[in-house]
C-alpha cells in the first residue's frame, strides 16, 4: 500500500467486533502502540476509529493492530466512508440479536440452578444431580460465556486488566474446583451454580449495554435519504430523468412543484417559494426568483423552477452537513463504565489477595485444598456481578419511568451526562415556537372593521399556496366569514395578491408590495409591528389601507413556566436560531431568555456548543430540524422534541415522546436521580467487595457462601434501583 504523505492526516477505520466500551479501550491502547500513530479516538457507538497519523506510515499497520487486538478493522477511503453508516447500523443490529442471543442460551440453562437455590430458602430443598449441575455449567461458561474468554485472551496479551479477566478467572475457577470435587466424589463442595449465574447476570448487563447503543448511523441514513436519488436534466431543449451521480457542475435541471431539490444552484428561470427550514430553520419559506441560490434537500412548495447546478454530490451543503454531524459523533469520547475504570487495580489486587490467601494458608499448615478453596473463594467473591450491574440496571429503571413521562433515554450515556447540564441551548422554530405562523393581531384602519379587512384577505389568499396565506385563510374559516367572489385575480409569488371585489380593485401582501401598487400605509404602526418581529401584511381597498394583519411564530403555551422550571434548577438558558435577529429577539423576549445568538447556520450552532463545551460547560442542546442534528450531535447532550425530524430524533440522546417542555426538566432531574442510584449502587458494590474478600480470605466464606453473598449484593443494587419506578420531579406541575 502507498504510503501517506509526511504531514499529518486522519485515517477513519470500521471497527467489527466491539461487544462494549472496554474493547474501544483495547483498540485505542493497540492504536496507540504505533510510534507514529498521534491521537486515537475509538467511538463504540458508531463502531468507527479516528486515528491521525504523522510521518510515512502504511496504512496495513492500522488494520494489523486492530487485528492484534481482536478485532477487524477497515480504512475507509472515499465512497466506502460513506457507505460505513449503513455497514455500522447493520452490524448494530446483528450485535444487539447477538447479544440477546447468548443472554437468552445462558438464562435458559441458568434457570435450573435459580429453582435450586430458591429451594433452599423452602422445606423443600431439591439438588440437582451433580452430573446435571456440570453440563449446565459447561454449556453456560463455555457456550455463552465464550466471548469472556475470547476478549481476555486478547486483553492479556496486551497486558491489559479488565473486568472480562476477572469474570473469567471468578468463574472458572469456581468451574473447576467444582469439578474436581466432583472427580473425587466429593459433591458437597460443588459450586457451579456460581458461574452460571455470573456469566447469565453479566451478559444480561452486556445485552443491555448494546441494546442502547448509540443510533448515529441511523441519523446518518435520515440525511442521507433527504437528498433525492435522481434529477431531471434539460438537456438540447428535451427532458430526462437521471441518477443524481451522473448530474455534474453546469447542467440544467427542473424542478416540479412539491419535489426535494437535488443539487445546490441558482435559479434561472421560475418563481416558487422554498422551504429551508431543515437547513436554515426559518420557519416562512423563502422566495426564489431567477439569480437565487437554492439548497439540496430543501422543498420547492408551489412553483416550477429552473437552475443551474454549482454544488454536487459531496459539494452540497446538506452533504457538509452529514459531515458535521458525523464529526461531532466521532469527537465524543465513548463513557466508559465506572467498572471498567477501575479495573486496571481493582483486578489485579483481587488476584495478588487470591494468590496470597493460597500461599498464607499453606504456609499456615493447612491441606491445598482447603488454601484452594479459600483463594477461589475470594476471586467468587469479588467478582464484579453487582459492580457490573450497578449502572445497567438503574439505567432500564430510569428509561422505563422517563417513557411513562414521555422521554426517551437513547443510551446509557444520557443518563450519566443530563444531570451535569449547566448550560442548555434552544432552537427557536418549532422548538420554543409551534413552528407554523398564526395570525396574532387584526387592526382595521379607520372606517374599516376586523372582520371586513379579514374577509377581503380571506377572499384573496384562499388562492394561495403560502403558509402566511394560510394563517390568514385559517383565521377566516374560524369566524365563519362569508368569502366574497374574486375577479381579475393575480398572484405575484412572495409578494401578494390583487383582485377584484365588488367592483373595487383589493390586493393583499407584504408592505413593500403594497407601496410598489402606492397603497399609503400607516409607516409608524408597521415599523412598531415588525419590530416586535411579527410580519405584517396590509389588505387594502382602492389604494387605501382597510386593515393590517399581524402573522407570527407562536410561542408554546407551556414555554415560560417550562424555562422557568429549568432555572430554577440551576441551568442558564440560551437561543441559537437560523431566523432574523428581531424575530428571534422577540421570541426570545417573550420567553424570558437574555442570551440570544440569531441568524446561524448549522455549522455557526455547532461552534456555539463547542466553544461553551471548551470553556468547561456541560451543554444540552434542545433542537426540532435537520438543521439542529450537528448541534444536537456535538453537545453533552441533544434534546429533540416529539414532533422533530427523523434525523434530530436519531441525533439526539434524549427524544421527548411528546412536545411538553416540561419533559426537559423531567429528562434533567431523572438523570440527578438516577445519577445518585448509580453512586449508591456503586457504594454498596465496594462496600460489598471491601468487607467480603478479607473474610473470604481468612476462610469464613466457602466458595457456595461467597456466591450466595454475591447474589444478595446483585439483589441489594436491584432493589435500590427499583426505587425510580415511582420517581417524580418535585416541582411537578
Amino acid at each position: 500500500m502507498t504510503p501517506m504523505p509526511s504531514d499529518e492526516q486522519e485515517v477513519h477505520l470500521q471497527i467489527d467486533g466491539m461487544s462494549c466500551y472496554s474493547c474501544a479501550s483495547s483498540i485505542e491502547k493497540a492504536l496507540k502502540a504505533i510510534p507514529e500513530v498521534k491521537q486515537v479516538s475509538v467511538q463504540y457507538a458508531t463502531g468507527r476509529a479516528t486515528v491521525k497519523v504523522k510521518d510515512l506510515i502504511n496504512l496495513d499497520r492500522l488494520t494489523q493492530a486492530v487485528a492484534l487486538a481482536g478485532y477487524k478493522g477497515k480504512i475507509l477511503t472515499g465512497a466506502a466512508e460513506h457507505t460505513a453508516h449503513d455497514h455500522s447500523h447493520m452490524h448494530h443490529g446483528d450485535g444487539e440479536r447477538e447479544a440477546f442471543g447468548r443472554f437468552v442460551f445462558a438464562a435458559i440453562f441458568t434457570l435450573p440452578f435459580a429453582t435450586q437455590m430458591l429451594s433452599m430458602l423452602t422445606a423443600h430443598h431439591q439438588q440437582l444431580s451433580p452430573w446435571i449441575q456440570l453440563i449446565l455449567a459447561t454449556l453456560v461458561l463455555f457456550g455463552a460465556g465464550w466471548t469472556f474468554f475470547r476478549t481476555s485472551y486478547f486483553a492479556a496479551k496486551q497486558k491489559v486488566a479488565n473486568m472480562d479477566v476477572l469474570i473469567v478467572l471468578g468463574t472458572t475457577a469456581a468451574y473447576l474446583l467444582s469439578l474436581y470435587n466432583l472427580l473425587r466424589g466429593d459433591s458437597s463442595q460443588l459450586y457451579f451454580e456460581s458461574s452460571a449465574v455470573i456469566i447469565t447476570l453479566v451478559l444480561l448487563g452486556r445485552w443491555l449495554e448494546v441494546k442502547s447503543k448509540g443510533k448515529a448511523s441511523e441519523a446518518m441514513g435520515k440525511l442521507l435519504s433527504i437528498q433525492p436519488t435522481s434529477a431531471t436534466v434539460i438537456s438540447n431543449g428535451t427532458t430526462k430523468q437521471v441518477p443524481l451521480k451522473q448530474v455534474v457542475p453546469g447542467d440544467t435541471l427542473q424542478v416540479q412543484a412539491g419535489e426535494r431539490i437535488p443539487v445546490d444552484g441558482d435559479v434561472i428561470d421560475g418563481e416558487s417559494a422554498v422551504n429551508e427550514s431543515m437547513i436554515t430553520g426559518e420557519s416562512v419559506p423563502k422566495m426564489k426568483m431567477p439569480g437565487a441560490k437554492v439548497l439540496a434537500g430543501t422543498i420547492n412548495e408551489n412553483g416550477s423552477l429552473r437552475i443551474r447546478a454549482t454544488g454536487v454530490g459531496s459539494q452540497t451543503v446538506l452533504a457538509g452537513m452529514i459531515r458535521l454531524v458525523d464529526t461531532a459523533q466521532q469527537s465524543k469520547a465513548p463513557v466508559q463504565r465506572f467498572a471498567d475504570k477501575v479495573a486496571s487495580v481493582f483486578v489485579p489486587c483481587v488476584l495478588g489477595i487470591s494468590v496470597l490467601t493460597f500461599l498464607g494458608w499453606l504456609l499456615a499448615g493447612s491441606a491445598a485444598t482447603t488454601a484452594l478453596i479459600n483463594a477461589v473463594a475470594v476471586l467468587v467473591i469479588a467478582c464484579p456481578c453487582a459492580l457490573g450491574l450497578a449502572t445497567p440496571i438503574v439505567v432500564v429503571v430510569a428509561s422505563g419511568r422517563g417513557a411513562q413521562l414521555g422521554v426517551l433515554y437513547k443510551n446509557a450515556a444520557a443518563i450519566e451526562m443530563a444531570h451535569k447540564i449547566d448550560l442548555l441551548y434552544f432552537d427557536k422554530t418549532g422548538t420554543l415556537t409551534e413552528g407554523r405562523p398564526v395570525l396574532t393581531d387584526i387592526i382595521p384602519a379607520a372606517g374599516s372593521t376586523e372582520d371586513y379587512a379579514l374577509q377581503i384577505a380571506t377572499a384573496l389568499e384562499s388562492r394561495v399556496q403560502h403558509p402566511l396565506a394560510k394563517a390568514v385563510v385559517d383565521e377566516g374559516k374560524e369566524r365563519n366569514l362569508p368569502l366574497p367572489d374574486v375577479q381579475h385575480f393575480r398572484s405575484f409569488p412572495g409578494k401578494g395578491a390583487t383582485g377584484t371585489i365588488e367592483g373595487h380593485d383589493c390586493g393583499v401582501g407584504a408592505v413593500h408590495f403594497a407601496k410598489e401598487l402606492n397603497v399609503k400605509t400607516d409607516n409608524a404602526l408597521t415599523d412598531k409591528l415588525e419590530s416586535e418581529g411579527l410580519t405584517v401584511i396590509v389588505v387594502w381597498k382602492d389604494h387605501r389601507p382597510i386593515g393590517y394583519l399581524a402573522a407570527s411564530d407562536r410561542l408554546r403555551d407551556n414555554c415560560r413556566p417550562a424555562l422557568n422550571a429549568l432555572r430554577g434548577m440551576g441551568i442558564r438558558l440560551a437561543m441559537l436560531t437560523g431566523d432574523h435577529q428581531t424575530t428571534a429577539d422577540a421570541i426570545a423576549k417573550q420567553a424570558g431568555i437574555t442570551d440570544t445568538h440569531a441568524g446561524l447556520m448549522p455549522q455557526d450552532k455547532l461552534n456555539f456548543i463547542t466553544k461553551a463545551e471548551k470553556e468547561g460547560a456541560t451543554v444540552g442542546m434542545v433542537g426540532d430540524g435537520i438543521n439542529d442534528a450537528p448541534a444536537l450531535a456535538a453537545a453533552d447532550v441533544g434534546i429533540a422534541l416529539g414532533a422533530s425530524t427523523d434525523v434530530a430524533m436519531e441525533t439526539a440522546s434524549i427524544a421527548l415522546i411528546n412536545n411538553d417542555l416540561f419533559s426537559i426538566a423531567d429528562a434533567i432531574a431523572l438523570s440527578r436521580a438516577a445519577f445518585n442510584k448509580i453512586k449508591q449502587n456503586l457504594f454498596f458494590a465496594f462496600i460489598y467487595n471491601i468487607i467480603a474478600i478479607p473474610l473470604a480470605a481468612m476462610g469464613f466464606l466457602s466458595p457456595m457462601i461467597a456466591a450466595a453473598a454475591m447474589a444478595m449484593s446483585s439483589l441489594s443494587v436491584v432493589f435500590n434501583a427499583l426505587f425510580l419506578k415511582n420517581w417524580r420531579r418535585k416541582d411537578s406541575h
